[in-house]
């Protein structure tokens, strides 16, 4: 039972529904990982999927992401410990990359 809608507000009154049709909450939630998944895959597709997919950033954490998105792709999907941190650690490198250039400049 996927989320048919993009929209947030939408969204939860398609979960109100089906809590009120008397669906176990387990199941709605399953049901909005697969279709957060589905529409993830879409856009990876349209950019190319590689052999090797690498999920990060804090959602990474979510164990019914995971699988969700490996069922969809039929791949596995590698997950690091550290992965909620890789965000922050990137814009850490480009901040010092600007900070180096900058010097650059100066001199």
């Amino acid at each position: 039972m996927r989320i048919s809608t993009t929209c947030t507000v939408f969204a939860e009154s398609e979960v109100l529904s089906w809590l009120g049709k008397g669906k176990k909450v387990e199941d709605i939630l399953w049901g909005v990982h697969q279709s957060i998944a589905a529409r993830s895959i879409g856009l990876l597709r349209r950019v190319g999927v590689e052999e090797e997919i690498t999920f990060t950033g804090g959602v990474a954490k979510n164990i019914g992401m995971i699988r969700a998105l490996e069922e969809g792709l039929g791949k596995k999907v590698n997950v690091s410990e550290e992965s909620h941190f890789m965000g922050a650690l990137g814009a850490a490198l480009f901040a010092l990359d600007h900070i180096i250039e900058a010097k650059k400049i100066k001199r």
